[in-house]
């Protein structure tokens, strides 16, 4: 269905996984079923996705840049993780903005909607005027006094600590400022643009608009929040209709009772030793399991009666057809699992893994481990309770009935359609 509204070219920079890349997809698709034009130009080293034909698509160079991160084995790590993505975001920035300086239209208005972490995309704001919408699909994108997010275990001190003390902490710099500070400067100063002094204070959000694609109930706007801000809820796109589901599968999860679900998501290469011990525990269960990876994992194999392992299934076909899912706690998992209906175990390793499992154990939905406690006599232990529990299911039916009833789609158009250049916070130089 088409409106009235006078078209205009957006520009999507996803940055990220299959859980950060679909919600830019259903973006797209959005804004060209209103009659918009849209080009996705995707930082991502995973295969161009198949729905892309309606959307003008642009690869960026040298993907394999991309990919060394996600390969090495220390992006996951608490600290290491956060110093080699910061600092290839920083690097990109000079790339991303050319690449956002070209693809222009001069025929309509352009208007860009990223991540923070696209920084390039902040510079094409500041250099071209360009309306620019911030968006968060965590929680924890999101620095407020009120909430500290817990990005790791052991830190949930600060949250305690006085409103001072807090607002004292955010305004120290940061490991954005230290790891991305440098590729953000130089390609500041090249394109005659004064840098942010504070990146998370001054770059972060985009004075234009901020778009929350995540429900209230996950997160509870807070008084401090940046504005201006549009809280809408989880986008949902994901399934592949191009994917033949396979008959094996099929036949399997037919052959008896729901299985339990064991994925680490798309952007884990090194898995460890987690679909061994997650076929352990459902021994020491008694129950069917379920193993779900990208192509590039090698699964176990052969695997008992009792175990299937295969490569990516589309969630929204396959969650509503297991008793419960553990996971890492990306977005894109969990949300899927909770519009299904079934209980969680998260094992987070970084960035904003903990802060969502954090939220899903606050809903009664789920419980935690961590990667030292990943044992199958744990992880049997924790789906026992999770699969027992009354409480929990009752939880679990309770909020895939309130994301049923959520027009997530009519608050994320108003948003976009809306976006408009602001004359605060431009740092041109003099």
């Amino acid at each position: 269905m088409r409106y009235s509204k006078i078209p205009k070219h957006f520009i999507l920079i996803p940055l990220g996984t299959t859980g950060d890349i679909n919600p830019f997809l259903w973006i797209g698709h959005l804004l060209r079923n209103r009659g918009h034009e849209v080009t996705l130009i995707p930082i991502t080293a995973i295969e161009r996705p198949w729905n892309t034909n309606d959307l003008k698509y642009l690869s960026i160079e040298n993907p394999a840049e991309i990919e060394a991160v996600y390969q090495n084995p220390r992006l996951w790590h608490p600290w290491d993780g956060l110093r080699l993505l910061f600092t290839f975001v920083g690097q990109w920035t000079e790339r991303i903005f050319s690449t956002i300086q070209a693809c222009q239209r001069s025929d309509m208005q352009n208007v860009i909607v990223a991540p923070s972490t696209a920084f390039g995309a902040r510079l094409a704001r500041e250099k071209l005027n360009l309306p620019l919408g911030t968006v968060h699909l965590q929680p924890c994108a999101i620095q407020s006094i009120h909430e500290t997010p817990g990005m790791r275990s052991g830190f949930e001190w600060m949250g305690a600590l006085h409103w001072i003390w807090q607002r004292f902490f955010h305004h120290m710099p940061t490991p954005i400022d230290f790891y991305a500070g440098p590729g953000i400067r130089q390609a500041c100063w090249t394109q005659q643009i004064l840098p942010p002094k504070h990146i998370l204070n001054e770059w972060w959000h985009s004075p234009d608009g901020i778009l929350c694609l995540f429900p209230k109930w996950f997160s509870t706007p807070r008084p401090d929040w940046p504005m201006p801000w549009t809280q809408s809820g989880f986008p949902l796109h994901d399934t592949d209709p191009h994917i033949r589901i396979l008959d094996d599968l099929e036949k399997f999860l037919h052959s008896g009772s729901p299985p339990i679900l064991f994925t680490l998501g798309s952007g884990m290469k090194h898995p460890g030793k987690f679909f061994e011990t997650s076929i352990q525990a459902c021994a020491l269960l008694k129950r069917r399991g379920l193993l779900v990876s990208p192509p590039h994992i090698s699964l176990p194999n052969p695997v008992p009666p009792h175990i299937f392992s295969c490569h990516y299934i589309p969630f929204s076909w396959l969650f509503p057809k297991v008793e419960a899912v553990v996971h890492h706690g990306g977005i894109g998992t969990l949300s899927q699992a909770l519009v299904a209906g079934i209980p969680q175990l998260i094992m987070p390793f970084g960035f904003d893994q903990p802060d969502n499992a954090a939220r899903l154990v606050k809903l009664g939905v789920a419980r935690t481990t961590s990667l030292r406690q990943f044992t199958a006599e744990k992880v049997s232990k924790e789906l026992n309770i999770l699969l027992t529990h009354p409480q929990i299911r009752t939880a679990c039916t309770a909020f895939a009935q309130q994301l049923s009833s959520e027009n997530t789609t009519r608050c994320t158009i108003d948003f976009l359609e809306n976006l408009t250049f602001t004359s605060s916070g431009t740092y041109r130089k003099n």
